[in-house]
């Protein structure tokens, strides 16, 4: 009787691909009017949350006027600060 044994490396290659399959098949968000929407706020509200408070933003090749976000992060980081209060209710 042959046993395989688990490779717990194999664990966390496929929890790595799985995260960058999820994250290449989400609808990015590209730009700053569809990140305010998404997050129901005004542009200047998103940009100074970026600025500010380490909103997740992305900019290719570190473009300044070419933004886009993924949901799942902005979801992640919207988590993370509405259990400490810091952004203010809508």
């Amino acid at each position: 009787m042959v046993t395989h044994q688990s490779n717990p490396a194999v664990g966390y290659v496929n929890d790595d691909l799985r995260r960058i399959t999820t994250l290449q098949d989400e609808h990015v968000l590209g730009s700053w009017k569809e990140i305010a929407a998404y997050l129901g706020k005004g542009v200047r509200t998103v940009q100074r949350y970026e600025r500010e408070l380490g909103l997740p933003i992305r900019r290719p090749n570190d473009q300044r006027q070419i933004v886009f976000a993924y949901p799942s992060e902005l979801r992640s980081w919207l988590d993370r600060f509405k259990s400490r209060s810091v952004l203010p209710s809508r």
